[in-house]
């Protein structure tokens, strides 16, 4: 095996390391954690929406070009053991939408025409406002691999009030 000049820097620095290791050292301390919740089907409040795309990330090197994404930000109302948690919601977002407009295939669009509660036109603009303080009954998934898992809106299915 080849050994890059990394590899020998870091070869270096972990043979200069003592061998023994205190076993209740720190590494560090977890943070915020998202929530996990046992239910399929929720009802929240939509408190957030990104009125710019942002970049999501890309973790493979092989993966090429950039893809983009509007967030939500919900409040569960509904289900007690799990009021007042937040959870979140993405759709994809194509920046080809700024000159043709917004795919009717996209969950972007199936959202809106949910929040509008009719089936939205050509050249129709989606805003903020059409989710922010709205509820929604909302669809949940579990988002990673185990043990690691959390729980994420996948998409809104009802407009409940707002």
């Amino acid at each position: 095996m080849i050994e890059t000049p990394n590899m020998k820097h870091l070869r270096s620095i972990l043979d200069a390391t003592p061998e023994t290791v205190d076993m209740n050292a720190v590494i560090g301390r977890v943070g915020e954690v998202a929530p996990l919740l046992e239910c399929k089907q929720i009802n929240a409040i939509c408190t957030f929406v990104d009125t710019k795309p942002r970049e999501l990330p890309r973790w493979s090197s092989k993966e090429r070009g950039k893809r983009y994404a509007i967030y939500f930000r919900f409040e569960v109302v509904e289900l007690s053991d799990y009021k007042g948690l937040e959870l979140w919601m993405y759709c994809r977002w194509n920046p080809q939408w700024e000159k043709k407009g917004i795919d009717y295939r996209s969950k972007l669009w199936k959202c809106a025409c949910i929040a509008a509660g009719r089936r939205l036109d050509k050249r129709e603009q989606i805003t903020a406002a059409l989710f922010m303080h709205k509820t929604f009954v909302c669809d949940v998934a579990e988002v990673g691999e185990p043990p690691a898992t959390y729980s994420a809106i996948e998409t809104i299915t009802k407009k409940v009030a707002g």
